[in-house]
């Protein structure tokens, strides 16, 4: 059998276009372990605003307590580094997944960041990253990515999405914290503190920004991550990835 380690699978694409369900998908066939890119799932407590998937384990989900100073790439580099390696011990794959791109793309590309005060805000690339990858897209044609986004977000609203926002704020998590966080914590705060004039204006505005950020993911994406390999479906998706693990060169 092929060697798992040195290799990954990324799973990328807009929001709600249904990357954690296929990354579950892909670890079951693969004998992988999920690890989120995601820079909102790793706070205790943001479950429904975050649509954490608690049905699979992943690795970096609730890691962190709301309220504090804000986990940072930095921090998930080290984090997902050290889990990556975790994984290729026990002779799995790690499959990333998850939307946030500048996670992604730092992890991908094997950027470091400096130590270097002076230096903040540049990123250092590796002059070869130290494993192989397989990046797997998913991008839903845009009147669906849009229909998937704004039923989502009624589920959510339903499952209590305010009354967590609400619950954190009297938990004593600080309302500029969670508007830092944007989208749906954003306009919740914004809808507790009563700056709109309805649920149904709150709600509407909320698809628009959610709309909005996806289209900034896939430019992202299409910009910062060549060779991404877009699929259509589930069964390209797993023929991908059974061909990517069953190659026995690990570059």
């Amino acid at each position: 059998m092929p060697s798992k380690s040195g290799k990954i699978i990324f799973v990328v694409g807009p929001t709600a276009a249904g990357k954690t369900d296929l990354a579950i998908k892909i670890a079951e066939v693969a004998d992988g372990e999920l690890v989120s890119a995601d820079s909102r799932q790793v706070y205790l407590g943001l479950d429904i605003g975050t649509g954490k998937d608690k049905s699979y384990p992943h690795h970096l989900i609730d890691n962190v307590k709301p309220g504090g100073e804000m986990y940072n790439l930095s921090q998930f580099l080290v984090d997902s580094r050290r889990i990556i390696k975790e994984i290729w011990d026990r002779q799995h794959v790690p499959i990333v997944v998850g939307g946030t791109g500048l996670y992604v793309t730092a992890l991908l590309k094997g950027y470091q960041l400096p130590v270097n005060k002076q230096e903040r805000g540049t990123w250092h690339k590796r002059q070869k990253p130290d494993f192989s990858a397989l990046v797997i897209g998913i991008n839903p044609d845009r009147d669906r990515l849009y229909s998937f986004i704004d039923q989502r977000l009624e589920r959510r609203i339903q499952a209590g999405m305010i009354e967590e926002v609400k619950g954190l704020l009297d938990d004593g998590v600080p309302s500029n914290w969670l508007y830092k966080l944007g989208l749906e914590y954003r306009y919740t705060v914004l809808y507790l503190q009563e700056q709109f004039q309805s649920r149904d204006e709150y709600i509407q505005k909320l698809k628009y920004a959610i709309h909005a950020y996806a289209r900034r993911q896939l430019t992202w994406l299409r910009h910062q991550i060549p060779g991404i390999k877009w699929v259509r479906g589930d069964e390209e998706a797993l023929r991908l990835v059974s061909g990517f693990i069953s190659n026995k060169n690990k570059k």
